[in-house]
């Protein structure tokens, strides 16, 4: 997400309409030896990733770099379970026309609906994003927990639904915590150069969809899998290793992705996590320690905290996100025009 937060408040590209111009890449390119790793001018797709420091888009990659991605690699190829355990039986999930059947057939329709809007908005490129491919799992879940009920038992859909159960889960987890708490600051206090694009950038932020994406999709993540992915609200099985070896494969295909597909065609949606970084070794390690952070975190409020993962608190608990959310947004856009009122007026 965090190329349309770019160009949708304000901050593009600066090296005119030459870097503007998409260059033909085949997929051949990617193997190809005759051609240089980065395959886009200046490391920037059509120059909407000229925000970004050079130094995290082109030049030799970290000397912790390699040895990050083959360690993390490793560990969890060595990790992998001996055994499945796959409970895929109909009997656990809700019944047709209950409340909670309703709610995931509710969900199931209206969430493509705003994935279609952002879509629309920018491009159908945006689905390789982590938060969008969060979005797109949870969509799924809801959808499978809705058909639930008229399929049979070890039906492979509802085998695809235990394996997602918490990567659908803990990719909504690293979701809000990462853009919230780390790539928000970054773009806020380092990348945003002016008053004015802060003020346009958390204005942008604090929008209706950008907060389903980023703040409600995780709660949508805790509905389908702890409070109406099973008959009742009390019947929670734990997450075990297995849940856990699932969502850290998912979360390294999609580093791999990143660092071997999107870096070479210079789009930077994650520029803290680039392999040019001092850092490379720490956030890609903070993000696979938030995996078992987050696994012993939802462990925890299965067994001791149960009240709070209750059907009517998680609704109550969206509608105020959803609320706070357009007010800070209606805030900060009064902000924003008296700022380029004052701007146009000098």
């Amino acid at each position: 997400m965090a190329a349309s937060s770019v160009s949708s408040s304000g901050e593009t590209g600066t090296n005119g309409s030459e870097n503007r111009k998409l260059h033909h890449i085949r997929l051949s390119s990617f193997v190809d030896p005759r051609q240089p790793w980065i395959l886009v001018p200046d490391g920037s797709l059509k120059g909407y990733f000229d925000w970004v420091p050079k130094n995290l888009r082109v030049g030799p990659w970290s000397k912790l770099a390699i040895p990050t991605l083959v360690m993390v690699t490793c560990g969890i190829l060595y990790c992998r379970p001996t055994e499945d355990s796959f409970d895929t039986l109909i009997a656990s999930y809700p019944q047709e026309f209950s409340s909670y059947w309703w709610y995931n057939v509710f969900a199931f329709f209206a969430m493509p609906g705003l994935l279609w809007w952002s879509i629309s908005l920018s491009s159908p490129a945006i689905v390789v994003a982590f938060t969008i491919q969060s979005w797109i799992m949870n969509s799924l879940r809801h959808g499978i927990n809705a058909c639930a009920p008229f399929l049979r038992d070890n039906h492979v859909l509802l085998k695809v639904n235990h394996i997602i159960r918490f990567p659908a889960l803990v990719s909504a987890s690293v979701t809000c915590v990462v853009w919230n708490f780390v790539l928000f600051p970054y773009v806020y206090f380092i990348a945003m150069k002016t008053r004015q694009k802060k003020i346009g950038f958390a204005r942008w932020n604090s929008g209706w969809r950008l907060v389903q994406l980023h703040l409600c999709n995780i709660i949508y993540a805790v509905m389908n899998t702890l409070v109406t992915g099973s008959i009742q609200e009390g019947q929670r099985p734990l997450f075990d290793t297995e849940d856990r070896w699932y969502s850290l494969v998912y979360s390294l295909a999609y580093g791999l992705f990143y660092t071997l597909i999107l870096d070479r065609i210079g789009l930077h949606l994650y520029p803290v996590f680039s392999p040019r970084s001092s850092f490379v070794m720490a956030t890609w390690l903070m993000v696979f320690l938030l995996h078992y952070a987050a696994f012993n975190f939802w462990n925890h409020m299965i067994e001791n905290h149960s009240l709070f993962l209750r059907f009517d608190f998680m609704l109550t608990i969206c509608g105020v996100v959803t609320i706070s959310g357009q007010i800070m947004h209606w805030c900060l856009s009064k902000k924003d025009k008296e700022i380029k009122t004052l701007t146009k007026s000098e």
